[in-house]
């Protein structure tokens, strides 16, 4: 059964009828893992409790499509489900136009499962990630100025709106604990004077008393100001969130500053903030926040300023109480559009830099207090030394890591924390393929040995950890490391479970896990940390 239904504000909305709870069930059961967004979730803290994913060589990469050779957006982030990849890219024929679509790929086989293309083309070079709506079977994808769903397994339309303004470089929010009503959020892009929006979108089926609006169907926006690149953020409710949802601005450079405000998310009709924070400085956030929970309970937002001009220490990153928006810390910190990563050791991530106008690019370590002297450590300015006294960070003169729009991510397991690292181009574009992917260290100084654990030149795009492969894109296309989710089905039921252990332990299957060519107890052992690396996750959502 379809049902077509025409909405204002420029929707359309094709719902087809399908069960969708054995899907969600098995989506968040299986320990292949999901990233179902930019930075992994809606609190944009890119965490991961799985061990990382060997980087040395790759388990797949998609280069072309039919012959032709597919040019993916640079700096997203690939978005993944249980079995499938979902990412941006484009191909261009021969005397044809260039042609932008949303690529569906096999997590097992890297091959195109199937692809859609968008009814608009990003602009300004926009580099928003996807997002999946497990509960719909969805994916969202934000590309001019159109907001559309389609069918995880098909690509097939399921709604689509047309916004006021187009979407540049931020990425949708999809929540996922609203029961019957849940919701997409998105920021539409306007430098001035037309203040940009927060536009929040009802994702579930309609019910006149639970969900009075269909599928597609706009349900309040709210203006902002001056918006680039703004992706909302929001720490679920059984996280010890507060159905706020968190958006910044950039302001107007050297005239005001960006601003960071709380709204509402189940609100009905367009709310008022409940909340706003005005940076300190004259400086505007072009990214998004990043929301954690404190060990004493407290609820907090991260988020880093970027300035036009200055040194490694010219802009700053902030530490807000998420109730109130007040200020509890502030630190000074190279120009980025990245996301901090938060960890729950109190110390903070953060990827910044440019390649000129007198920034370089650098990973900065901090104390998640984010006092005076919250840098423990800086890649370029610890490394530096200036061969040729120019005063000047030459490529060659420090360690060159990291960068303003490169998202990365932590992976936390066994009790060790790493960093997976992007690294933008040293010339050229900004928005071109990074020039590698690096496993970092963080208990390292920049300086001492063991500091970069292992490093790809494949890869160099925003990062996508999910179970135990990891996802990238770069001059190797889109690549994937780690052992494809299929190595972990050891009995051959198209599941990963205890009965795959089981299965092992009896001596039956495909017992090479790891795929070293022999069987023993490091597959027994990859197999189980498989198996028991959601465990942290199970815990913190049902305390």
């Amino acid at each position: 059964m379809q049902l077509l239904v025409g909405l204002a504000c420029g929707a359309s909305v094709l719902v087809a009828a399908r069960d969708v709870t054995a899907q969600m069930s098995t989506q968040a059961s299986d320990p292949a893992g999901a990233w179902l967004t930019f930075a992994g979730g809606n609190a944009r803290n890119a965490v991961s409790r799985h061990a990382r994913a060997d980087v040395a060589t790759p388990a797949w990469t998609l280069t072309s499509d039919n012959g032709l050779a597919i040019a993916w957006l640079a700096q997203q982030s690939p978005v993944v489900d249980a079995s499938r990849v979902f990412a941006v890219g484009s191909t261009q024929a021969v005397g044809q136009v260039r042609v932008f679509y949303v690529f569906c790929v096999s997590r097992d086989t890297g091959a195109i499962v199937w692809r859609r293309a968008l009814a608009q083309e990003p602009v300004l070079e926009s580099q928003s990630s996807l997002a999946i709506d497990a509960g719909n079977g969805t994916v969202i994808v934000a590309a001019g100025n159109t907001i559309a769903a389609l069918d995880v397994g098909s690509g097939a339309a399921v709604w689509s709106v047309v916004l006021p303004q187009s979407v540049v470089n931020a990425s949708p929010l999809v929540t996922d604990d609203f029961g019957a009503s849940d919701r997409v959020f998105v920021t539409t892009f306007s430098p001035g004077p037309v203040a940009g929006e927060l536009v929040c979108i009802n994702l579930d089926g309609f019910d006149a008393i639970r969900n009075p609006w269909q599928p597609g169907e706009v349900v309040w926006s709210v203006p902002l100001g001056n918006t680039s690149g703004n992706t909302p953020a929001m720490m679920p409710r059984r996280l010890g969130g507060n159905d706020l949802v968190v958006v910044a601005t950039i302001g107007e450079a050297g005239v005001t500053a960006g601003t960071i405000a709380a709204f509402d998310a189940k609100a009905s009709t367009g709310p008022a903030a409940a909340w706003a924070f005005s940076n300190t400085r004259l400086q505007g956030f072009f990214g998004g926040c990043t929301l954690a929970v404190t060990p004493s309970g407290g609820l907090e937002v991260f988020a880093s300023s970027y300035a036009f001009s200055g040194g490694l220490t010219s802009a700053n990153t902030v530490r807000l109480d998420a109730r109130s928006g007040a200020l509890l810390g502030e630190t000074s910190t190279n120009r980025t559009n990245a996301n901090p990563i938060v960890l729950a050791s109190g110390r903070v991530a953060l990827a910044t830099g440019i390649s000129g106008f007198g920034s370089v690019p650098s990973l900065l370590w901090l104390d998640a207090s984010l006092g005076s002297s919250a840098t423990l450590w800086n890649t370029a300015s610890d490394t530096w030394v200036d061969l040729d006294g120019d005063g000047r960070f030459d490529v060659s003169e420090y360690l060159r890591l990291s960068g303003y729009n490169a998202q990365p991510a932590a992976s936390m397991f066994g009790g060790q924390t790493l960093l997976v690292v992007p690294t933008i181009q040293a010339a050229g574009t900004t928005i071109a393929s990074g020039s590698s992917l690096s496993v970092i260290d963080p208990t390292r100084t920049p300086v001492q040995a063991g500091f970069v654990v292992q490093q790809s030149t494949l890869a160099g795009g925003s990062v996508a950890l999910a179970g135990p492969n990891m996802y990238s894109v770069g001059v190797g296309g889109l690549v994937a490391f780690g052992r494809v989710p299929a190595a972990f089905d050891v009995n051959g039921d198209k599941r990963r479970s205890i009965d795959d252990l089981y299965a092992w332990a009896a001596g039956s299957g495909a017992r090479d896990v790891n795929g070293d060519g022999s069987v023993n107890a490091a597959d027994r052992d990859a197999l189980r940390a498989l198996l028991r690396s959601d465990e942290v996750r199970v815990m913190e959502e049902a305390r």
